[in-house]
């Protein structure tokens, strides 16, 4: 008996450590995001013809900073001493919790932060012809956060209902 409420408060234990990193993933995601919708708002401004050539410099400075941003957050962002997301292409960031005598817990994070570090420290607004082409890539990118946060948030939901 005893082994077992052992074993009970350690799932317990574990469920809250896999849905505090799952926290600490959202978090980030939501900060890349967020910066990630500046720079299409950008991107949108530099597309209009109006925008002097004096324009456009300030816009792509601002656009420079954010994707240098991003690329530190998600290149740095951890929990525990563990990387949070994939920077090698290989999409393998996968963190396992042992939640129950049969049951796993997992907290996978479906980004792979090298496919947008490269996509967005690419970005020139010198031309307008150019940003439109451009601004498909950066909705890539945020339909790929979109979808990592909505992947996220139902592994969240799953570990409230284990807990």
């Amino acid at each position: 008996m005893t082994s077992q409420i052992n074993g009970l408060q350690q799932a317990a234990a574990n469920a809250e450590a896999a849905d505090n990193l799952a926290q600490t993933v959202e978090g980030h995601l939501e900060n890349i995001t967020n910066k990630v919708t500046r720079t299409r708002s950008l991107m949108s401004q530099a597309a209009n013809d109006m925008m002097t050539g004096l324009d456009l410099q300030k816009i792509q400075l601002e656009i420079d900073e954010l994707a240098h941003d991003i690329k530190k957050e998600s290149s740095h962002a951890s929990y525990d001493g563990n990387r949070l997301f994939d920077s090698s292409g290989e999409n393998n960031s996968d963190f396992r919790f042992q939640i129950g005598g049969a049951q796993t817990g997992a907290v996978q994070i479906p980004l792979d932060a090298t496919v947008m570090n490269e996509r967005l420290g690419s970005l020139r607004v010198a031309d307008a012809a150019g940003v439109s082409h451009q601004l498909d890539g950066v909705d890539q990118v945020l339909d790929s956060l979109n979808s990592a946060r909505a992947i996220l948030g139902d592994q969240q939901n799953s570990l409230h209902t284990i807990r």
